[in-house]
């Protein structure tokens, strides 16, 4: 049976959800209908379909699976950890069947450390790689070890979990800031097992971030901004959801 993910679902799963926490290698596991996904790359503009990525849950109805990101994925800029994208992802997904969620979301630790790291279990259903948002490119030294780093990551989850699809969020900037940094995930995430998912228009849109000074979760209890509030975390979570279908 499939089941793609509607926006009436993710709000229904944010009342009375459990989540599973483990801690793993020193990093804690706490666990739209939009504009078509566009990611530029350094060649060409390309456009990329609607169709959803297909996850299939276990026989007995679970589906495992496996999150690996940064300080956005961690729920920096909400104002608590149940109104973090990755929170919501993850209630939304558990309706309908069990969820078996494996993240790695240090807020402070370095790309490297989180590319070497990473748990990834071979019994993924599905990989989500959220990484990029945070990096400085600014010179084609950093371009080319940013590029080497996020695709050693990617060719680790081929290896540790060659089944599962991978789902790659672009990163969570403007256009403009975002350009080098999509391109090089839209190049190492365009195989017809793996789905790039451009956030930069949700960046843009008015109520997406700030105030500054706001209550928040991570970030010494002060939002800026730059993160996402929980419009933005919403926002995002739907955009995720709406690029999986669901199956069994």
């Amino acid at each position: 049976m499939r089941q793609t993910v509607s926006r009436k679902v993710l709000a229904l799963s944010t009342i009375g959800a459990v989540i599973f926490g483990a801690i793993i290698l020193g990093f804690t596991s706490e666990d739209s209908k939009v504009t078509p996904n566009i990611a530029t790359s350094g060649r060409a503009g390309v456009q990329l379909g609607p169709a959803p990525l297909t996850v299939h849950r276990r026989q007995n109805g679970t589906t495992f699976v496996t999150i690996v990101g940064d300080a956005l994925a961690a729920g920096r800029g909400a104002s608590s950890f149940e109104e973090g994208f990755r929170r919501k992802v993850v209630d939304a997904l558990r309706v309908g069947g069990r969820i078996d969620p494996v993240v790695t979301a240090p807020p402070e630790a370095p790309l490297s450390a989180i590319v070497s790291d990473a748990p990834i279990p071979e019994r993924s259903s599905l990989v989500i790689v959220e990484l990029g948002s945070l990096e400085r490119i600014e010179t084609q030294q950093q371009e080319e070890e940013f590029r080497q780093r996020y695709s050693d990551l990617i060719a680790r989850v081929k290896v540790s979990a060659p089944a599962a699809p991978l789902l790659c969020l672009g990163a969570w900037r403007d256009q403009q800031d975002a350009f080098i940094i999509d391109a090089i995930i839209y190049d190492a995430c365009s195989t017809d097992q793996n789905k790039f998912v451009q956030l930069t228009d949700i960046f843009e849109r008015a109520g997406s971030r700030g105030p500054a000074g706001r209550p928040a979760y991570l970030g010494g209890g002060i939002g800026d901004v730059f993160y996402p509030n929980d419009a933005g975390h919403e926002a995002i979570a739907q955009r995720v959801l709406d690029s999986l279908s669901i199956e069994g």
